[in-house]
């Protein structure tokens, strides 16, 4: 099926198109001939459909907020219990301080993975913090993503931070504005249609 935005061909059971992000008249070809407008000048053009890196560092944030404050909920309990159980096991108050930090740090990445696969894999494909700024994530061919791509999606970040965040860095100046981890999970952050 042809874009209506760009011209370009998706595959016929995509809604969104894998290169524009633009939702497709149907998820089927109708068989009539589709008019194809001129393609975009360049990726940057007014008219591109990505999600900018203003608008993706301002959802991160909303999204560690929020992350942090159900982590915080969850952490907080888990902390008080090893802090009360180890000491009565023979460990030194040392020992329990450093299982309260690694249980803390498991549990945190855990409520984000689950925050992050579980928003982006929903009807809503998007994240709360994407929400707010309009923004969805989409695979290569418009579709929704499954939960095991959102999370090979959600743990690709940690190579994106891994290489001193030029991972995140490089989103404005790929063609399709994708971060390194949206390229290794072969998805695209586009607005939401209105």
């Amino acid at each position: 099926m042809n874009c209506t935005s760009c011209g370009k061909q998706s595959p016929e059971e995509s809604t969104f198109c894998a290169f524009c992000g633009t939702p497709l008249a149907s998820g089927r070809s109708t068989g009539a001939p589709m008019s194809i407008p001129e393609p975009l000048a360049s990726p940057s053009s007014a008219s591109t459909q990505y999600g900018g890196f203003g608008a993706r560092l301002g959802a991160f944030v909303i999204d560690i907020i929020i992350i942090n404050m159900a982590g915080t909920v969850v952490v907080l309990p888990v902390s008080i219990l090893l802090a009360l159980i180890l000491p009565g096991l023979g460990a030194d108050g040392e020992l329990a301080e450093i299982a309260g930090g690694i249980a803390g740090g498991l549990i945190g990445i855990a409520v984000s993975w689950l925050y992050e696969a579980a928003m982006l894999s929903s009807s809503r494909q998007a994240t709360l913090g994407k929400q707010a700024l309009g923004l969805m994530v989409i695979d290569l061919n418009g579709r929704r993503l499954s939960f095991g791509r959102a999370t090979g999606r959600n743990f690709a970040r940690y190579v994106s931070a891994l290489t001193l965040l030029i991972g995140y860095l490089i989103q404005p100046f790929t063609a399709k504005r994708q971060t390194l981890h949206d390229m290794l999970a072969g998805t695209l952050v586009v607005k939401r249609p209105k």
